[in-house]
């Protein structure tokens, strides 16, 4: 997947920005028989009202729903305008150039993709976007892996990449995880090597988040010797025939893998018998990559093969892992 084709997929999340109004004299709501416009009054564009917007505007602006019904449009906006007014300062969500949410400044901030994507393609070289997902409502899920490769064992070569989720309007902390892509299967999985969390503060973010996604998507990339290494170790736990049945049904229980998916993870392992913890980890991430499609299903599939890559975690959701401990 290329950078047009992550843009695409993301489409409906790559024109909504957050815009700052310092409300002065010339500030002004405005109401026309066709729509309701903001006009900022600093040499900014007008901006059009979509009917949320106007809600949110009244509802911020404390106008009662009776009260905007009942008002004639021109008093309606000369209301709103003195309103706004005692608030100073207030930011607007704005969505294809129309005005859906007011709300307090800094509450959001614009975290343009475009300039994420940027952001990754100078960190991580010969970069490749396996996958794109809109996450939830205003939440973005990209997963990439680089150039540099190595080996589990002779033959199975993972790509180290990194994982980042954020939104384009700041509704949620930005959080970059280390990733890698295993070859064989383009099984993809996130992990606990690297986790790094923005904190948004109480006033602009200047540069400083740009340079949270320089240093944690490098650390993420970064992070491919050290999950090589648990790989490895995970290859040494071996898993017996007699005991696979019971490994595999718990792991599905622990995690609520279900349905469909939970019958096509047992036909694989009846395909390809796991023989150790390594093997069943990778049925758990062919779950997440090619199974599950239902974004936060995968993202919480993901999550708990990140941690089943820690011994103790195995020990505890793994009943032979737990009956060896």
């Amino acid at each position: 997947m290329n950078r047009e084709q992550v843009l695409e997929k993301i489409e409906p999340l790559t024109h909504m920005e957050v815009k700052e109004i310092t409300h002065n004299p010339r500030t002004k709501v405005a109401v026309t028989p066709d729509m309701i416009v903001l006009r900022p009054g600093d040499g900014r564009h007008t901006l059009d009202l979509a009917e949320e917007g106007v809600r949110s505007m009244a509802s911020y602006a404390g106008i009662p729903p009776s009260l905007a019904q009942q008002v004639s449009p021109d008093l309606f906006g000369r209301l709103a305008t003195e309103l706004l007014g005692r608030k100073n300062r207030y930011s607007v969500i704005v969505d294809h150039g129309r005005v859906m949410k007011f709300c307090r400044p800094q509450e959001y901030r614009t975290v343009s993709p475009q300039r994420v994507l940027s952001t990754i393609e100078r960190q991580i070289p010969d970069v490749e976007y396996n996958r794109a997902l809109i996450t939830d409502i205003n939440s973005i899920f990209i997963e990439v892996a680089g150039g540099t490769s190595q080996a589990v064992v002779p033959g199975d070569l993972m790509r180290g990449g990194a994982a980042i989720t954020f939104s384009p309007i700041g509704s949620i902390q930005p959080l970059v995880e280390s990733y890698v892509l295993r070859l064989a299967c383009t099984n993809g999985q996130t992990t606990n090597d690297s986790f790094q969390q923005f904190k948004y503060g109480g006033g602009g973010e200047g540069d400083s988040i740009w340079q949270f996604f320089r240093k944690a998507t490098r650390d993420s990339y970064r992070a491919l010797n050290h999950i090589m290494a648990k790989y490895r170790n995970m290859i040494e736990e071996r898993v017996t025939p007699e005991g696979r049945l019971m490994v595999i049904e718990g792991l599905l229980k622990q995690y609520r893998i279900t349905g469909k998916t939970a019958e096509s993870v047992r036909a694989l392992a009846i395909e390809r018998p796991p023989e150790n913890m390594y093997d069943v980890l990778n049925l758990v991430t062919y779950a997440s990559s090619h199974l599950i499609e239902e974004p936060r299903e995968i993202r919480r599939v993901q999550k708990a093969a990140a941690g089943f890559m820690d011994a103790t975690e195995r020990a505890r959701v793994c009943p032979m892992c737990h009956r060896q401990h």
